[in-house]
């Protein structure tokens, strides 16, 4: 499907969902940091089972089980470093969960767009919402930053949020038995 196919819904990034269904973990959990929500469902629906059977053997009961699963896929959106592109119109679901990620200390930024939809349209802001993707990416994953001077402002922002994703990292490594 090409991004200028609107008959069916795809992520920001032109993806259809049976396209990101297709993609290896790796690739996914690069689209959640991006702010593709619906990426949890993917990996939830393919790896759920198996957490439920390892959690039921050692659990040996049903409930605690998939409140156990439930808590660690949580857990992989929550320790994500999460940036959100939204249409105007989502904006007020998406602060929702900016605010409790924020007030959790977990490393979150959210850009709004104006009078677009869920598939962003207007070629400025798929623009945008692109560079900004890579340069998310880079900083997250290859500790890269783009040297152009117009960015400057979202790296201190970012290593800020850095700050407080190790802080948060090192937090649940010392409570971790």
């Amino acid at each position: 499907m090409s991004p200028k196919d609107h008959s069916r819904p795809f992520e920001p990034c032109g993806l259809s969902l049976d396209e990101l269904k297709r993609l290896p973990d790796e690739s996914l959990m690069a689209h959640l940091q991006v702010g593709h929500a619906d990426v949890l469902a993917i990996i939830f629906d393919r790896y759920y089972r198996l957490v439920l059977s390892v959690a039921m053997k050692i659990l040996r009961d049903l409930g605690e089980a998939e409140d156990l699963m439930q808590t660690v896929f949580l857990e992989i959106f929550i320790h994500t470093p999460l940036l959100i592109n939204a249409a105007d119109a989502e904006s007020p679901k998406e602060a929702q969960l900016v605010a409790a990620l924020r007030d959790r200390k977990k490393p979150v930024e959210m850009f709004i767009y104006q009078d677009e939809r869920r598939e962003k349209n207007q070629p400025k802001h798929r623009y945008a919402i692109y560079q900004r993707n890579v340069d998310w990416l880079n900083f997250w994953l290859r500790d890269k930053e783009d040297p152009d001077p117009a960015k400057a402002e979202q790296y201190v922002r970012w290593r800020e949020l850095r700050k407080l994703d190790e802080k948060d990292r090192q937090q649940v490594t010392a409570s971790t038995p």
